[in-house]
């Protein structure tokens, strides 16, 4: 609408945006005549494209905007041709030569990095001794009791080693049960169980931050080679037009017979069975434009005779493809009138390559969005999992080493309690006597 005379413009608002009985609202005929003999009297023509007429109290023309953001040619005068001034073409390839280089965020590695165990401080002042203290103190002296049984002569030394062992045993029961050393032990373990599955869970996250990363960075990496080929051809236009026009041919061309896969039309085929239609794929020949006759020769098994039928069967496709000339521009074109193909091809080509460059740039700021919100949440877990970290190694600060040592878990405890007692009958047996 501000490409038109507001009084113009206002006619618009009241014709289409009234209701429906709301007829009275609605611009009378002369109004609209006397509004368009008044924008007809102030007209202005493109000084790039004589076909481009608009009002001249624009800065710009609005139909070379509307092209050059990759919108359609509404204005072609008669011969087919539109044309393009050796001006504007100045200024699309001055626009393109000034195309910024595009780059792709980076992952940091480091970001990504999974947090670890923080390590366990020595607390300045040690808590008094609690219940589980005095029993891991006194299994520790039964300990040294049992070796000390090897410098006791005779059947002292066993009766000694005997004792040592059953109060090794009777302390780590009374650990086992001890209301205290049972709550030391389940804090531990539910710290643990849960920094263990919040690990597991940034293990994941990390992993598909790197996919969705890996697979946004292709699309962006895709997309800019593609860009840079178009470029290169719109350079290039004069040399190689007549090739371009073929390339883009025969690519329209196996996208069409992309579209008719030999498993959808394997009854049609005489001599195909689907064992065969398996086979085939098996060896990349999926659809008609993979029917080639080196490629069928590959294939073990097949006969001649099914071998022809597949080849007819393509030719009997490829009369329905038509050639839908991307830039308007065919080989008839390029030859009676080479320049002029030549410019409109460049003309429509510096479009295609402006609006890839819109294109480039959304995904990379839209990749670097993503990037930056991915890690953020990350980020948010890891803190949350060093925090809990922190915690469970000040809880673990606060207890002293022995008692930590052993009060880990009933199988440590009874394992400390009859493993220590079995080394020291042994050292008892080869020894003591």
């Amino acid at each position: 609408m501000e490409d038109l005379p507001p009084s113009l413009a206002e006619l618009f608002e009241r014709a289409f945006r009234c209701g429906e009985s709301d007829t009275d609202g609605r611009p009378l005929p002369s109004q609209w005549v006397q509004e368009l003999d008044t924008l007809i009297k102030r007209r202005k023509t493109c000084s790039f494209d004589s076909a481009h007429v608009y009002y001249s109290q624009l800065a710009e023309c609005p139909w070379c905007r509307i092209e050059d953001n990759g919108g359609p040619t509404f204005f072609v005068p008669p011969g087919g041709t539109t044309i393009v001034s050796a001006d504007r073409l100045a200024v699309f390839d001055h626009r393109i030569l000034e195309l910024p280089e595009v780059r792709y965020a980076d992952l940091p590695s480091q970001r990504l990095a999974l947090p670890h165990m923080p390590v366990l401080r020595k607390p300045k002042d040690m808590p008094k001794l609690a219940w589980p203290d005095w029993l891991t103190l006194l299994m520790a002296g039964s300990w040294i009791g049992c070796f000390a049984s090897v410098f006791v002569r005779g059947a002292a030394g066993g009766l000694v080693l005997a004792a040592g062992t059953a109060l090794s045993l009777a302390l780590a029961a009374m650990l086992l049960i001890s209301k205290q050393a049972r709550a030391h032990r389940k804090t531990k373990d539910d710290y643990d169980a849960w920094l263990e599955k919040a690990q597991q869970m940034l293990l994941r996250r990390a992993q598909s931050i790197e996919a969705q990363f890996g697979q946004r960075e292709e699309r962006f990496n895709r997309a800019n080679e593609d860009l840079k080929n178009e470029i290169y051809l719109y350079r290039h236009a004069a040399e190689n037009l007549k090739d371009v026009i073929v390339q883009l041919r025969e690519s329209q061309k196996s996208d069409f017979l992309r579209g008719f896969l030999i498993r959808d039309d394997w009854r049609r085929i005489p001599g195909l069975n689907a064992s065969e239609v398996v086979m085939l794929e098996s060896f990349g020949i999926e659809s008609a434009n993979d029917v080639d006759r080196l490629k069928l020769y590959g294939v073990p098994g097949l006969e001649p005779e099914t071998v022809m039928e597949l080849l007819q069967w393509r030719r009997d496709i490829e009369p329905g493809f038509k050639f839908n000339p991307e830039h308007g521009i065919t080989l008839n074109n390029v030859g009676a009138t080479k320049e002029l193909a030549v410019r409109r091809f460049k003309m429509s080509q510096a479009r295609k390559i402006l609006a890839g460059a819109k294109q480039i740039e959304s995904l990379a700021e839209v990749g670097k969005a993503e990037l930056a919100a991915a890690l953020a949440q990350f980020d948010g877990v890891a803190e949350q999992w060093t925090s809990t970290a922190k915690q469970c190694r000040d809880f673990q600060s606060s207890r002293r080493p022995l008692e930590r040592f052993i009060n880990q878990s009933p199988a440590h405890i009874l394992g400390a309690a009859l493993g220590v007692p079995f080394v020291a009958m042994l050292v008892y047996l080869l020894f003591g006597r």
